[in-house]
């Protein structure tokens, strides 16, 4: 009955470890998206918004976090803005025709 008792607590103990290191792993790749979020906001800031899109891109590639999907979101909807504004405006200079 002891040899149980202790058996059954040395089991209990060693599932608990094994959980562990998958928190462990799981603070890992949560400091490594925060990482790459914190650089992907300074790549927006500054207007480079392809390079901001890849790295919050790369970061999801790690762990989902639903900042990054809505930051994500928001980068689209910028880059498609910038498109569609670039494209009004070449719209509004005069055509050229070349003759031969």
């Amino acid at each position: 009955m002891r040899i149980k008792t202790i058996l059954l607590i040395f089991l209990l103990c060693s599932g608990l470890t094994a959980e562990n290191p998958e928190k462990a792993q799981k603070k890992e790749l949560e400091a490594q998206v925060k990482t790459m979020t914190g650089e992907a906001e300074r790549l927006e800031r500054a207007g480079q918004l392809a390079k901001a899109r890849a790295k919050y891109a790369e970061s999801q590639a790690l762990i989902e976090v639903k900042d990054v999907t809505d930051a994500l979101k928001r980068l689209d909807e910028q880059i498609h803005k910038r498109v569609k504004d670039a494209l009004n405006a070449l719209s509004d200079l005069p055509a050229f025709v070349y003759s031969r």
